[in-house]
């Protein structure tokens, strides 16, 4: 019996509103704008249910509808943004004059204003009068034209003038707020949406940055970002609660720190130009090492993993097990269960945030690899019986070919085709969750069935089948990359632990959470692996994937 509006209606409810929400907030980056576009997109749910839509797969259905709304959201916002080029508007005189430009008081002014301006604006006034760089060049490295960019300068002048007579500095980490990227290590949420509805939030970007390396009271936070002080302490009292901000007792008063690590630019390029030097030699080190490794598996008749996926595709999920393996081996087997700070709602979660977490110079000082566009998360599924998770590639856009996440259900049923496969018995999973599967392309129908096609790793010794002089030659593979970590690790704390404020020092916890991200970069390894032509996007959706469990 197919399922009534209603009862759609309330599947949509309760198991996509709030995914669809931080969808949302994902793309846009901001939660009020999300709130809009995730209210349209519900809305066109409703609509289409109403008049009797009946999907054949419920959670493709609403995926396809998210996504293409927010493909309209960004065109439209694309084209209102383009309503003004400015391209006409003649070059004014800066906002400092030249007889004042080095004076440190009105630098220091310029510096708090900069808060109050929206980011495009920001972006062309930090380039002129801080960088130093001529409006044409801006253009170039906006890939606007010039007469934007002297729009822009005009409107932010005219936004400054008003605030100018108030002359606070921001700490060296403030310039540009919305530059700082936060990285979330979590074992759960909280259940209002902590961290990240708090961290996208602009006024507490701000507070987190004013504070982090010199506590202030509640008046000087209220002057440094000209909030009224009646309004500043409310927010100081919701940051503290939510354990984002801690207090200190001092003649002066309360004063609010900063709670988590934000890493500054200087150290991140000091710690990432050590990781370029070992770049290329730890991405052939890997990718031998799953070569030789699966091809010796196939010398001794044993497969290195299940699933019906080419090797080209298993590349890429083999290389990233290869390198997270081996460091999560040379760091220690530590149980993170119950590791991750509890916080207020059931959320256990710890926080690091960079400062233009963005792009990272070669060792020869020539091209630049924006980060962002190599990035490799990992994510997977809530589920007691089996562990699903997929390795994200933001490169070309790989992962969105599928969700990104899988709810419990799913991840059970795929998991219980694996078994099946394994074992050679029947398969007793749901078939509405193994249409769903196959819709997304974890699954291929066949006539016996569905098979899986992702990858599949269990307990088994494969190299217990090779002989000890090829068992010897893969641990001399993995030594090297372990040298090679340990190498970076113990530089990367030193940098990092000198760049933390004093009261976050002494914290042993935040100092093995900074050591936690002193390894080696997925994309680094993804970066030079698809230069170099050992990895190829095969276009199967189900790259990335892989469920782990014993059958």
């Amino acid at each position: 019996m197919d399922p009534t509006p209603d009862t759609l209606m309330e599947q949509y409810a309760a198991d996509y509103m709030e995914k669809v929400f931080y969808f949302c907030l994902r793309k846009c980056g901001d939660p009020t704008e999300a709130e809009d576009l995730a209210s349209e997109i519900t809305c066109e749910v409703m609509a289409a249910l109403r008049k009797g839509t009946q999907p054949q797969s419920f959670s493709g259905w609403v995926w396809r509808i998210a996504r293409n709304r927010y493909s309209r959201w960004a065109e439209a916002k694309s084209r209102r943004s383009q309503l003004i080029s400015g391209d006409e508007l003649p070059e004014e005189p800066g906002i400092l004059d030249e007889d004042d430009g080095t004076d440190p008081e009105r630098l220091n002014t310029l510096r708090r204003e900069l808060a109050f301006i929206r980011e495009d604006y920001r972006r062309v006034l930090v380039a002129h009068y801080i960088e130093d760089r001529s409006v044409q060049d801006i253009a170039d490295g906006l890939g606007i034209p010039r007469g934007t960019v002297l729009a822009r300068l005009h409107r932010a002048r005219k936004h400054m003038k008003e605030g100018m007579n108030m002359a606070r500095e921001f700490g060296v980490r403030s310039y540009k707020p919305e530059e700082i990227e936060f990285v979330n290590n979590c074992s759960s949420f909280g259940a209002f949406g902590q961290p990240w509805r708090i961290l996208n939030h602009p006024l507490y970007q701000n507070i987190f940055l004013e504070v982090y390396d010199t506590p202030e009271t509640a008046e000087e936070l209220a002057i440094a970002l000209g909030v009224a002080l009646p309004y500043m302490q409310s927010e100081l009292d919701f940051l503290v609660r939510e354990t984002f901000l801690s207090t200190i007792e001092t003649a002066a008063g309360v004063k609010y720190q900063t709670a988590f690590p934000i890493v500054s630019r200087d150290a991140q390029q000091a710690c990432d130009r050590r990781r370029m030097e070992i770049q290329n030699e730890l991405a052939d080190l890997l990718e031998t090492l799953v070569d030789r490794y699966v091809s010796l598996c196939a010398e001794h008749g044993v497969k290195p993993y299940g699933g019906n996926q080419d090797y080209k595709t298993a590349k890429w999920t083999l290389l990233m097990q290869a390198l997270d393996t081996i460091q999560y081996e040379t760091f220690g087997m530590v149980d993170l269960s119950g590791w991750w700070t509890k916080r207020p709602d059931g959320g256990e979660w710890d926080i690091i945030g960079y400062q233009g977490k963005t792009e990272i110079m070669s060792v020869d000082g020539g091209n630049t690899i924006r980060l962002a566009d190599y990035f490799v998360g990992l994510h997977g599924a809530p589920s007691t019986k089996v562990l699903f998770q997929q390795y994200k590639f933001y490169y070309k856009n790989i992962m969105e070919r599928t969700p990104e996440y899988l709810d419990g259900h799913q991840a059970d049923a795929l998991g219980e085709v694996v078994r099946a496969e394994a074992t050679g018995t029947p398969c007793t999973a749901d078939p509405t969750y193994l249409e769903q599967l196959a819709e997304i392309g974890y699954l291929r129908s066949t006539e016996e069935g569905y098979k899986s096609a992702v990858l599949h790793f269990d307990m088994a010794d494969r190299a217990a089948a090779f002989t000890p002089a090829e068992r010897d030659e893969l641990r001399g593979l993995v030594a090297r990359v372990r040298e090679l970590i340990l190498g970076l690790s113990e530089y990367a704390k030193g940098i990092l632990t000198a760049d933390l404020p004093a009261h976050l020092r002494e914290d042993e916890h935040i100092l093995a959470l900074v050591s936690m991200s002193t390894g080696f970069r997925r994309e680094l390894i993804l970066h030079r692996a698809l230069s170099d032509g050992w990895l190829t996007d095969t276009g199967d959706p189900a790259l990335g994937a892989f469920v782990r469990m014993t059958v």
